[in-house]
């Protein structure tokens, strides 16, 4: 009823909407870091669909943001937050992180 596609990404899902394509077809996404959003502890009760866990495996400090790459089963996907998030949180390589994913393209 909802019209959506669940693409395995190792043992989680990510939620898309809904595509033709045969299951087990590989199916190309892009995620823009402004769509992403890192938590230390798992959200509960949000309209956000698409919450993977994963770890820290990069951080890029830019002049006005910080950069994050979070690994999420062998796949790598960006964050761009606040230094105010990134001093209040403390995000380090290695750490175990949820992204909250607001949106998805399907290429």
């Amino acid at each position: 009823p909802y019209k959506m596609t669940a693409l395995s990404l190792g043992e989680q899902a990510l939620w898309i909407h809904q595509v033709p394509e045969n299951v087990g077809e590989r199916v190309r996404v892009c995620i823009y870091s402004s769509d992403v959003s890192i938590t230390l502890q798992k959200p509960e009760q949000t309209s956000i669909r698409n919450i993977l866990r994963g770890q820290v495996a990069q951080i890029e400090i830019q002049d006005s943001r910080v950069d994050l790459a979070v690994l999420v089963e062998g796949h790598k996907i960006w964050a761009s937050i606040s230094k105010w998030a990134q001093n209040e949180l403390r995000f380090s390589i290695g750490q175990d992180v949820y992204v909250q994913i607001k949106a998805v393209s399907v290429m």
